[in-house]
């Protein structure tokens, strides 16, 4: 039992691992190849919120090229390791409740860490540990980026919910705004969108912050204010975990909104009016970018500001000045398109939305 258990770890670690080329100089373990030491952890309840890291350790007899992949029995998360040595050493396999591939660890499942070594047949697995909770990256700088949490749409009331400003056409079917259980990538929910564009509009519902103010008035005071004045548009991204379900024409349509009122001209000025104003969706600045959803599953979608088209709807943001001012941003919204047909059922989940500066969502 415990070597199927083995090996289906395993390929669930291999197939999960980034496509890494360890190099020409592949160590391969000989017939006389011995674990002398075996493959160990030092602590079995991490508590990666808290900052836990976790190191693993194991020996050898001789130099061998051997990788590390440490498994979410549940998650299907995957950390991947590798090197060439003749023992692993704490400084070399050290975790922080990261992984490599696309899904998350979670809060409660039991991991495992499984040896490969180059060269041999056998596997070796460490004991069983349990995350006792998950890695979070909200207001996280990881690799000089820092990371905002807009929603993990866990039912959790964050201040910059985008539930809190659901809208739906009353004239199509089948519609379901909700959180869901049944797929996710971190947490207990995701957020599912479908419904059917009965009415051929192409439009079905969204979600957004409830006043379009909420990423910037919820802080104590404007020096909290997440986006920096400074950011360039190339430099800000928008991050989320989109799952496609193969719904032909399903398309998801981001927006930001910029508040461009006469008397703001400064990030404090900004903060002031999100305090006491009412944005104003025919005076400001909302800026669109539509993302087709056409593959099936999970993917981290990753969209620079600077991709953003301005809105064309006088109404509904395109009477702003239409130049993109990152420290202007007070809110944020998803819709769901039937899109760039009309008339079609739509079908999709969104996960763990996230604001960046300085780059792209980091690990």
């Amino acid at each position: 039992m415990k070597n199927s258990l083995i090996a289906i770890i395993s390929t669930v670690a291999l197939l999960g691992c980034k496509d890494d080329q360890i190099g020409p100089d592949l160590a391969a373990a000989t017939d006389n190849f011995k674990v002398i030491e075996s493959l160990k952890f030092d602590k079995s309840k991490p508590d990666f919120k808290g900052g836990d890291i976790v190191s693993f350790s194991a020996k050898f007899n001789e130099k061998i090229t051997w990788s590390l992949n440490v498994t979410g029995l549940q998650s299907g998360a995957v950390m991947a390791f590798s090197e060439t040595s003749n023992e692993i050493k704490l400084a070399d396999a050290k975790w922080n409740g990261s992984s490599s591939n696309i899904n998350f660890f979670h809060t409660g499942e039991p991991v495992v860490a499984v040896l490969d070594v180059v060269g041999s047949d056998e596997y070796f697995s460490s004991d069983t540990m349990s995350v006792s909770t998950e890695k979070r990256y909200d207001a996280e700088t990881i690799n000089k980026v820092k990371h905002f949490l807009v929603d993990d749409f866990d039912k959790t009331k964050l201040p910059t919910e985008l539930a809190a400003g659901r809208s739906t056409d009353g004239n199509d079917s089948e519609l379901d705004f909700d959180p869901s259980s049944v797929t996710k990538v971190q947490g207990d929910y995701s957020y599912r969108m479908s419904g059917n564009d009965d009415n051929n509009n192409g439009w079905c519902g969204g979600i957004n912050n409830e006043k379009l103010l909420e990423l910037v008035n919820y802080v104590p005071d404007y020096e909290k204010v997440i986006i920096d004045s400074g950011v360039s548009p190339d430099d800000l991204f928008v991050n989320i975990w989109i799952y496609g379900t193969e719904s032909k024409g399903t398309t998801v349509e981001f927006k930001i909104y910029e508040v461009d009122a006469d008397s703001v001209k400064t990030i404090k000025d900004v903060y002031d009016f999100s305090k006491s104003g009412v944005y104003n969706q025919s005076k400001f600045d909302g800026w669109i970018y539509d993302l087709p959803i056409n593959w099936e599953g999970w993917k981290e979608v990753n969209i620079p500001y600077s991709a953003f088209r301005a809105a064309n709807a006088l109404n509904a943001g395109g009477n702003g000045d239409r130049v993109k001012e990152s420290f202007r941003i007070t809110g944020v919204g998803l819709s769901l398109l039937s899109y760039p047909t009309a008339g079609l059922y739509v079908d999709t989940y969104v996960d763990n939305f996230y604001i960046t500066m300085g780059g792209k969502f980091q690990r």
